[in-house]
């Protein structure tokens, strides 16, 4: 099979939950086995495949990629309910007994016959070398990003093969090099891989981003940073609209093109009139409403595209802040409905660019080194 065949009979519920992140290349129905192909373009590279039992059965996989030439494989096999590994292996786990035996044997190939409930599972193909690194899909795997690490005894080449027994269809996915994590409605404004240095935040790592942004200490509060970046204390929006699809909020922004390149931008964030905000709760009209009345103001949130306070930089770059209803500068905000989350994480998840790991500790108690820009 190939990556043009059509893809039939995919579940709607299996669709949104991959559609996120990757493509689906191929389907077939896998219960009299069939076998998928493939070259890996890097060493981190992973191939996944969804796997629906419409009831309970048996999975069988097996890998020829060892005996054709190629790399040393790893397979992976996830419950996609909740994410958590069920199996992990480089070897053959069926003592050499398969439905379809490879031919030449699975030499260093890898194998697994497992039952499993009706549902839908992830399998991951990898290579030695890069593994589940948890117990669970969140994880992520550990050569994820890694450069150079590679099959130990060289000279293999990077095709793979694999082949399902046992499943009602499996989907083939591309156009990704990492697991997908499972889709989770109260995770909306988090990083998928929390447990990525550059993802644990905390209040330590907020402090931290503040200083580094503004070291100086004058954007403490929001009439500061409106007075820093030439804002009336209380101007007349640019514009006033609602973001119905994801926050929820009605929105007052306000925008300024500065000198040298420079921009700011901050943006007042009004909810409806229920006691907690919610996408799902109040209409357009009542958000628009309060916003125009300045009433039920949650949060304000700004960016600063230019140099860290004083400071000569060889490029600039956008600096997130968040205020509270009462102007004071936050560390962690909410603004999903979902519980607080640190600053910059909030607002990179969805505006983009990279969270850098906090270093340099110290005590407990120290506010740390956040590192920009490298």
């Amino acid at each position: 099979m190939d990556g043009g065949e059509t893809a039939m009979g995919l579940t709607t519920g299996v669709l949104r939950a991959w559609v996120l992140a990757c493509l689906l290349t191929t389907f077939a129905p896998a219960a009299h086995g069939v076998e998928f192909g493939g070259v890996f373009a890097m060493d981190d590279a992973t191939q996944s495949f969804t796997i629906t039992m419409d009831q309970p059965g048996t999975l069988e996989a097996a890998t020829s990629s060892y005996a054709g030439g190629s790399f040393d494989p790893v397979l992976s096999l996830f419950d996609m309910s909740s994410g958590a590994l069920l199996l992990t292996t480089d070897d053959d786990l069926t003592g050499g007994e398969l439905t379809q035996p490879r031919p030449g044997g699975l030499q260093r190939d890898a194998a697994f016959r497992r039952d499993l409930s009706a549902g839908v599972y992830a399998l991951v193909l990898s290579q030695t070398g890069n593994v589940p690194a948890g117990l669970s899909l969140e994880a992520g795997f550990t050569g994820t990003g890694v450069v150079g690490f590679s099959e130990p005894e060289g000279n293999r080449s990077a095709r793979w093969g694999v082949i399902l027994n046992g499943a009602d269809s499996v989907a083939r996915l591309a156009g990704w090099n990492a697991p997908v994590r499972p889709v989770d409605s109260n995770r909306f404004l988090r990083m998928f891989n929390t447990a990525a240095p550059q993802h644990l935040e905390s209040e330590a790592s907020a402090r931290a981003y503040y200083k580094a942004i503004d070291p100086t200490g004058t954007r403490t509060s929001l009439s500061a940073w409106k007075t820093a970046n030439g804002f009336a204390a209380d101007g007349t929006p640019d514009a006033i609209y609602v973001n119905d699809v994801d926050l929820g909020f009605a929105r007052r922004m306000f925008v300024r093109n500065r000198a040298n390149g420079r921009v700011a931008a901050y943006v007042e964030n009004f909810a409806d009139d229920s006691p907690a905000p919610d996408p799902t709760d109040g209409s357009a009209e009542e958000k628009i409403a309060n916003a125009h009345a300045q009433r039920n103001l949650l949060a304000t949130v700004a960016m600063e595209y230019n140099c860290p306070t004083g400071a000569i930089c060889p490029q600039k770059f956008t600096m997130f802040y968040a205020f509270g209803p009462d102007g004071e500068r936050l560390n962690k905000i909410d603004l999903d409905g979902r519980g607080a989350k640190y600053i910059p994480g909030a607002c990179v998840v969805c505006h983009g660019g990279n969270t850098r790991p906090l270093a340099n500790t110290g005590a407990p108690d120290s506010v740390g080194e956040y590192t920009l820009n490298g």
